[in-house]
């Protein structure tokens, strides 16, 4: 598809977009105005009868990963890092009050958010009231210091499909410092031939992490996604997916207007985050064209040849770094600035 008849694409979803939106909604009031414009009436709408009959950003997981992939009991540090990710939520939404932080406030400093919520989870009634928590702090801690996980394969992100290339694939394990300066080396490591399998380059996203207040775009590979439930009602019912995410650089400079951004297969991992809000990802797909050394693309799938190409390459064990395309940059605006999951209205679609 040529870039002047991708324009017209895009302009001509858009504007079909625009008047459904127009017809649907602009006679209505808004239903929801206190949780603000990212659950509005401009999004979704529900019958007399409490019945969902429209939603233009519906999140829902799908198709369960195979028998022997449930109930996974994340290691300590996957609950660590599950944890924090949490607590970056109910941070977004402004919650100062709820279960899951009184029993962090409560910590002793010197422990692991993971050992203290086991240490929670196996004290008496007495221990808990020396500490100010109740019953039902423990059983909080009980609930994520112990968390099974059902992964699935797929999951509608503000109406958008996303596909993971599968639960196995998650670090499980701390990153190691790189031979070069602020890299790090994965705990699994793949051949490059690995990496333009289908389930791999599918399941490519792009999206938002904070740190210490400070927002960083990163892609990543999509392992599986899961739904969190909890006896804290601030916590229940939040969307997650397993990510291996990974640092890009961009080819934008003076004397071009477009820019692509680029991934490299070395040197690009990024782990801080093993686990994130699904409300975090660009709601577009993203396509990759596998580069060589010198910039080349390489044939996908691979094949044995004897001629040499000047524009091409043939040879996977010269793959250097993915050229990243957002496919649907129509949709991105359907996220909001913020993306606390509590203002979606979550449903199957």
């Amino acid at each position: 598809m040529g870039g002047r008849s991708f324009e017209e694409y895009i302009l001509e979803r858009q504007v079909k977009r625009e008047i459904m939106k127009l017809k649907q909604f602009y006679y209505r009031k808004d239903i929801c105005s206190k949780l603000g414009t990212a659950n509005s009436f401009l999004w979704y709408h529900i019958g007399n009868d409490n019945t969902l009959m429209y939603n233009e950003r519906p999140f829902h997981l799908s198709s369960m990963e195979k028998y022997s992939k449930r109930n996974v009991l994340l290691n300590a540090f996957e609950t660590e890092c599950l944890i924090e990710v949490i607590l970056l939520e109910l941070h977004k939404g402004g919650v100062k009050n709820c279960l899951l932080i009184d029993i962090v406030n409560a910590r002793n400093n010197s422990d692991t958010l993971t050992a203290w919520l086991s240490n929670v989870s196996s004290m008496q009634d007495d221990e808990l009231e020396d500490v100010k928590l109740t019953i039902k702090h423990r059983s909080v801690a009980t609930e994520l210091s112990t968390i099974n996980v059902c992964f699935f394969k797929n999951a509608y992100i503000y109406g958008e499909k996303f596909r993971s290339r599968g639960s196995e694939f998650r670090q499980t394990t701390p990153a190691t410092k790189g031979s070069v300066i602020n890299t790090y080396n994965e705990g699994k490591v793949y051949d490059s031939k690995q990496w333009v399998l289908k389930n791999w380059y599918r399941s490519w996203c792009k999206y938002t992490y904070e740190i210490n207040n400070v927002k960083e775009d990163l892609y990543g590979h999509l392992n599986g996604f899961f739904k969190l439930e909890s006896t804290d009602e601030f916590v229940s019912g939040l969307m997650l997916a397993s990510v291996t995410g990974r640092r890009f650089y961009n080819s934008k400079s003076k004397n071009r207007q477009a820019s692509v951004d680029f991934v490299r297969i070395k040197n690009s991992y990024y782990p801080r985050n093993l686990f994130l809000s699904i409300a975090d990802i660009y709601p577009s797909q993203i396509g990759t064209i596998p580069l060589d050394y010198k910039q080349r693309p390489i044939e996908v799938p691979f094949k044995n040849r004897t001629s040499k190409e000047k524009y091409f390459s043939y040879e996977p064990d010269t793959m250097q770094e993915f050229a990243m395309i957002v496919l649907k940059p129509e949709k991105i605006s359907l996220r909001p600035t913020n993306t606390y999951f509590k203002q979606f209205h979550y449903c199957n679609i």
